[in-house]
C-alpha cells in the first residue's frame, strides 16, 4: 500500500525556488544573446539603421514564402498563418501528433533580414569622474541651441537645446531592447532549440552562418554556452 506523503512547506520552498533560479537563469540568457546581437548585428536607435561593429550587412533577405518554402522541405509538421492581432507578422506552429499546435515564434511578414535588427535605447548617466573634479563647462562646449521666447522666464526667453545631442559632463550608454526587425537566423535557431529541424539540415537548406552567435546559438563553440 502506497503511503501518502504530503508535500510540507519546506519542499513548496524549495520547488520555487528551483523555479525561480531558473526563470532568473532564462532571463540572463536571453539577456546575453540581446549584447552579444547588439555587438555583431545592425542595430536602430532612433536615427536609422546602425551597423554592427563586425558586420556591415544585413545579409541575404528572404519573403515569408520563401522561408515557409525552405522551412517545409526540412520539417512537414510546421504551419503557418499571419498574426491573428497584427497582420505586419507571421506566426509558425508544429503539429503535434494529438494534433495540437505548439507556438514556436513569430515572425515579418514581409521581407526579412538574415540577421535580427535590435533596437538601443541610450541611456543617459551623470559622469561621476566630470562631477569629482568640479570643472565648469564652457559656452563652447555646450551642444547646438537656439534662444526661444519663453514667458515665465524673467527675462522673457529661453534657451533650447538640440534633443539629440550629447551634454557635456554626461556619460550615454546604450543598452539593448530586444529586437526590431526579426531575422529569419533566429526563427531557425527557434526550431533547433525545439528539437525540429537539425542545425546540419538547417545550414543545407539555407546556407551556413560564419558568425559568432550563429556558432554559439547552435552549440559548435564549445567555449560559450548556448543561448536562447
Amino acid at each position: 500500500m502506497n503511503e501518502f506523503n504530503p508535500v510540507t512547506p519546506d519542499d513548496y520552498k524549495l520547488q520555487r525556488t528551483v523555479a525561480l533560479d531558473a526563470k532568473a537563469l532564462e532571463a540572463e540568457k536571453r539577456r546575453l544573446y540581446i549584447e552579444d546581437m547588439m555587438y555583431n548585428s545592425p542595430v536602430t536607435s532612433g536615427d536609422g539603421v546602425n551597423f554592427g561593429k563586425e558586420d556591415q550587412q544585413l545579409g541575404r533577405p528572404l519573403s515569408p514564402h520563401q522561408l515557409e518554402s525552405k522551412l517545409s522541405k526540412i520539417c512537414h509538421n510546421l504551419h503557418f498563418i499571419t498574426h491573428p492581432n497584427n497582420p505586419t507578422k507571421k506566426v509558425v506552429y508544429h503539429l503535434k501528433p494529438d494534433g495540437k499546435k505548439e507556438f514556436i515564434c513569430a515572425y515579418e511578414n514581409r521581407y526579412m533580414p538574415e540577421h535580427s535588427v535590435m533596437r538601443v535605447i541610450v541611456h543617459e548617466y551623470p559622469d561621476p569622474d566630470f562631477i569629482a573634479t568640479g570643472k565648469a563647462i564652457e559656452r563652447s562646449e555646450l551642444p547646438a541651441y537656439e534662444k526661444v521666447e519663453d514667458v515665465t522666464s524673467p527675462f522673457g526667453y529661453g534657451y533650447e537645446f538640440d534633443p539629440k545631442a550629447r551634454r557635456p559632463g554626461m556619460l550615454y550608454i546604450e543598452k539593448g531592447h530586444g529586437e526590431e526587425t526579426r531575422g529569419w537566423r533566429t526563427v531557425l535557431l527557434r526550431l533547433i532549440q525545439h528539437n525540429l529541424i537539425t542545425v546540419d539540415a538547417a545550414e543545407r537548406e539555407f546556407s551556413t552562418d560564419n558568425r559568432a552567435e550563429w556558432a554559439k546559438s547552435t552549440g559548435k563553440r564549445k567555449d560559450a554556452p548556448t543561448v536562447w
